[in-house]
């Protein structure tokens, strides 16, 4: 019988060698390592846990893993990346890993699952050294470990001694010369064993030395990994951080940090074919402060001189962003010599510098289109598909590339020769330019869950959403016989596919090629389905003029940087919109949220609103589609004539004014007890309706009182513990429906709108009171209205103890101090996890330096946001606090969390514990009450039996969420009664609404 560990791992081996066949697409003939395997920290945590338990079940035996190989080499190089050079310490850590004892036989084993894998998928094998023959079966493992721990201090100091000596701007073979050369003189003989590798050495040396910029082939997730764990050694980070400041000193003329120009065709189309016309270099678009250091060490006014141009004088500068050069001797620039500075020496070491960095490729390949016009060259690493047609061009006499029979020639300038070909019969001109043929069909299938192909048929669940991703321009999708449903997309575009509940045609064509597919659903595995919704249902116009509307973004996966435009339609005419760059989703969207603002402010500015007016609000969504959802004016049927208190139902009947509030006396009362409805101040008025339908009908008048009379301040009174009105005072059900009436009303004027957000607050406050307690009330003012957790407490501490601020870090302008502060708590949160369990400094391996990283990424993410918004970006950071200080910060935000107010009310402890550690930011409303459901201890003592369930912890939330919802749920007040019975659960909903709330408006605001 297959055991379950068994059957999981063959699950992690599909998977795997899935990641690894689309990383060998992309990587030519560089070989793979298993240490790239992409998977993050909890799924590597489940498949190690898989591996041991199977090899504790059946051992290491070669048919007892069939299927699975790859996850345990996966294991075993784990244990090869955190080799530390003594041969004698590696099988005792696998076996310790593993639990089990490991004899000759099994090691050998071990030997033939790697060399299978290279021969199969392209693996790296060990070099061909003393070392590797020695050990040659652990050398194996630690050369797919990519860069083991042991070559992490001596790798740091090459590289450190490499830059100090200008090292790290020579070309490629160079550069591993240079480090072969200052390895050897630190007698460091296994740095120099995993220098023999070329493609590593220059891969990974200059993404250490030019940090996230550099665009290396290794794969991210890797790459990310070895840069964070070098950077945890203290010495390697001082080494590295000195290093890093000579080369941004030194970037102006950096041959990796310039990128190279590059060649375009112009073709033109006529009546006898298509012709070359001419052959244009084109500068790089180079960042302005890459282009300022340029210019700093080459002059203002420096001049490139381009062999074959014109003989214009070419600006460097200009050059530098993205200028096209038309070349009319074509001969004479294919040459080594096609750029020079004028009046500057050619042995100049600068000048020869930045020509190898402006150096174009061969010229060899360009994309084709049949129309003509100016065509881009293929560069390295760019992927073609094989039904692309590609444009070749060679000069001289030369035939360097082999001229395939599919070719067509067509006519090109003296000294050049032309034709065009598909390019899957191009193959060795793409290997001469560095490019690779994409083995993809038309379009690529993406699904957060499995997707299952057999032959024409294409399986997927239907828990998560199936994303289709266009390969080539022009592609037309068809789903069903009909054909009704059809879209375009253009190449890399993106779309939503609907699971049908039955299998469906889907035709995919492009150019005359056609693909068909049979697209079925599998059963779901899980309720969760993505999904965007409109809250509260039916909403209003007026629930978006509050901010009592939300948008709910759904996903049975977490998404990462996803846009979503929001625009406000009245009469099929756009009046605003709104574009937000969520940093995740599930998403919960307020109107109440200061980004939305434009919307509620068109709404407002369009006076009279005649009831024959259509509103729309519109949700686009990035790869998922647009969301449509209509507003009416407003929940009732009963419309309002204007200028005066008077109500019209749908059958023509007319009814005045039935209850009244003011801003001092915010219960809706008789208007007969309102002793002079004329007075100033704010007033809200409800129609004489019966039931809850007037709470959504009423109108807000009057301004607020600026100078004299009486202070304006709402006084509820005492709130009786009931849902109705008692003796000791108005009930709970009274207070939220003068709540949602307040929230709902239409304001006449845009003081009594700023007014309203006043009173909400006030009567919130006593529904706190009365669920929560004062105590509760009173804690939560002096958290000021945030309940951040243990990330935001650090970025409060980082930013006031100037770890994360001042001194050499860039100024942040008032007004994008709050930005700051959410992605700099957003990045703690994401490093955070490492220091669980861990009270002090560790004597070794100090993980402070991921604190120091995500203060450079929260100001990378403050650039990009200014950037977006049209600024100058943000002066490039490197955060290097001493790690004590960090220590000492994070002591002070756990001791801040442990005296928590809020925490000696959150009873028990265990629920705190669980509540305080989750983050809030991803979690949608049905995760909310999940996570309840799992701190819920119920008071009910008889087995079988619920006293406050999930329907009632559904209404306690919504109270605080969207009270409309609430109001319109079924029960909600047996619910709410149940709740004021309970109130540690009462504490622990308020708690996760304002935990919920805080983070997705600060999540939202650090992405906007």
């Amino acid at each position: 019988m297959t055991s379950q560990d068994l059957v999981r791992l063959r699950q992690f081996d599909q998977e795997l060698r899935e990641h690894f066949q689309s990383l060998r697409q992309l990587r030519g003939d560089r070989p793979l390592f298993l240490i790239e395997h992409g998977l993050d920290e909890i799924r590597l945590s489940d498949l190690m846990r898989h591996v041991g338990a199977q090899a504790r079940l059946v051992g290491l035996g070669a048919l007892d893993w069939l299927g699975a190989s790859l996850s345990l080499a996966v294991f075993i190089t784990e244990v090869g990346y955190g080799y530390r050079g003594n041969g004698t310490e590696f099988w005792p850590r696998v076996e310790s890993e593993l639990g089990v004892t490991l004899s000759g036989i099994d090691r050998r084993m071990i030997s033939d699952v790697f060399g299978n894998l290279h021969r199969r998928l392209g693996t790296a094998a060990p070099h061909d050294s003393d070392w590797a023959r020695k050990f040659n079966i652990i050398a194996w493992p630690v050369r797919n470990a990519l860069a083991p721990l042991e070559i992490h201090r001596p790798l740091a100091l090459a590289l450190g001694r490499l830059a100090a000596s200008g090292g790290h701007n020579l070309p490629d073979e160079e550069f591993r010369s240079r480090l072969v050369a200052i390895a050897d003189g630190l007698w460091s003989r296994r740095l120099s064993d995993w220098l023999h590798d070329s493609d590593l050495t220059t891969g990974l040396g200059r993404s250490l030395l030019f940090g996230e910029e550099f665009e290396s082939w290794i794969e991210p997730r890797a790459a990310a990994r070895i840069r964070r764990d070098i950077r945890m050694d203290g010495e390697c980070r001082q080494i590295l951080r000195g290093a890093r400041r000579i080369v941004r000193s030194q970037s102006g003329a950096s041959g990796k940090v310039l990128p190279s120009a590059s060649w375009i065709a112009s073709v033109v189309r006529e009546d006898t074919g298509y012709r070359v016309e001419k052959l244009l270099l084109r500068g790089p678009v180079v960042p302005r402060s890459t282009r300022e250091a340029v210019c700093t060490i080459f002059g203002k006014t420096a001049v490139l001189e381009i062999a074959g141009g014109d003989g214009q004088p070419v600006f460097l500068d200009i050059f530098l962003q993205g200028e096209m050069v038309a070349l009319d001797r074509v001969e004479a620039s294919q040459g080594a010599d096609l750029l020079h500075l004028a009046q500057r020496a050619k042995d100049d070491p600068d000048v020869g510098e930045l020509v190898r960095a402006l150096q174009p490729p061969t010229l060899s390949l360009f994309r084709w289109h049949k129309d003509g016009g100016l065509l881009q060259s293929v560069g390295e690493a760019d992927r073609v598909h094989p039904l692309d047609w590609l444009l070749h061009l060679e000069t001289g006499e030369a035939e360097d590339m082999a001229r395939p029979a599919a070719a067509i020639s067509i006519a090109a300038p003296a000294g050049m020769r032309a034709w065009i070909a598909p390019a899957e019969v191009c193959r060795s001109a793409l290997v001469h330019a560095g490019a690779s043929l994409s083995d993809h069909g038309l379009v690529d299938f993406l699904s957060g869950s499995r997707i299952l192909r057999h032959g024409n048929r294409i399986i997927a669940t239907g828990d998560a959403p199936l994303l289709v991703r266009a390969c080539v321009p022009g592609v037309e999708i068809s789903l069903g016989e009909s054909g009704k449903e059809r879209l375009v997309l253009e190449q890399d575009g993106i779309a939503l596919i609907p699971l049908p509940g039955v299998a469906t045609d889907l035709e995919i064509s492009c150019d005359g090629v056609t693909e068909r597919h049979m697209l079925e659903t599998a059963p779901a595995v899980a309720e969760k389905t993505f999904g965007c919704q409109l809250r509260p249902p039916e909403a209003t116009l007026d629930d978006l003029l509050s901010g009592e509307a939300v948008v709910a973004i759904s996903a049975p996966l977490a998404l990462d940087k996803t846009s979503v435009v929001i625009r406000l339609v009245r009469n099929g005419r756009d009046l605003a919109e709104c574009t937000l760059a969520l940093s995740a989703i599930p998403a919960r969207i307020a109107f109440s949220e200061p980004e939305l603002k434009p919307l509620r402010a068109a709404a407002f500015d369009v006076t009279g609103r005649p009831e024959d007016s259509h509103w729309t609000l519109s949700v686009g969504i990035e790869g998922f589609g647009r969301f449509d959802f209509p507003l009416r004016l407003r929940r009732s049927l009963w419309s309002r004539k204007a200028d005066c208190l008077t109500w019209i139902g749908e059958d023509g009947t007319e009814v005045g004014a039935g209850l009244v509030a003011s801003d001092r006396a915010p219960l809706p009362t008789d208007v007969w007890q309102e002793r002079d409805p004329a007075t100033m101040g704010i007033k809200l008025w409800l129609p004489d309706i019966p039931g809850d339908m007037r709470f959504y009908t009423g109108v807000i008048t009057g301004c607020p009182q600026l100078f004299g009379g009486e202070t304006s301040f709402p006084d509820v009174g005492m709130i009786g513990r009931a849902m109705t009105t008692s003796r000791v005072g108005p009930g709970v059900a009274g207070i939220c429906e003068a709540m949602i009436a307040w929230r709902t009303a239409q304001a006449d004027n845009i003081l009594a709108d700023a007014s309203r957000r006043h009173l909400v607050q006030a009567l919130e406050n006593k529904l706190v009171e009365v669920f929560c307690g004062s105590d509760w009330l009173k804690a939560e003012r002096e958290l000021r209205g945030g309940t951040g957790g243990l990330a935001a407490l650090l970025a409060d501490e980082a930013i006031r103890h100037r770890l994360a601020s001042g001194g050499g870090f860039p100024p942040v302008a008032r007004v994008d101090r709050q930005l700051f502060r959410g992605a700099l708590g957003r990045r703690f949160a994401e490093v955070l996890p490492a220091f669980e369990g861990l009270l002090d400094a560790p004597a070794e391996d100090d993980p402070a330096a991921l604190l120091d990283d995500a203060v450079d990424r929260a100001y990378d993410d403050l650039s990009a946001a200014l950037q977006a918004r049209g600024e100058d970006p943000l002066e490039e950071t490197d955060a290097g606090s001493d790690p004590a200080d960090w220590w000492a910060a994070l002591s002070r935000a756990r001791h801040r969390l442990t005296l928590s107010p809020l925490r000696r009310l959150v009873l028990p402890e265990t629920r705190w514990g669980a509540l305080v550690a989750s983050r809030y930011d991803r979690l949608s409303d049905d995760d909310l009450i999940e996570l309840l459901m799992r701190v819920h201890l119920d008071i009910s003592r008889q087995p079988g039996v619920e006293w406050i369930g999930p329907a009632a912890l559904r209404s306690g939330l919504m109270l605080w969420l969207s009270p409309v919802e609430m109001l319109e749920t079924d029960g909600w007040q047996g619910h709410l009664a149940r709740l004021l019975s309970d109130r540690h659960t009462a504490r622990a909903i308020r708690y996760v609404a304002l935990r919920s709330r805080g983070e997705k408006s600060l999540r939202l605001a650090a992405s906007a």
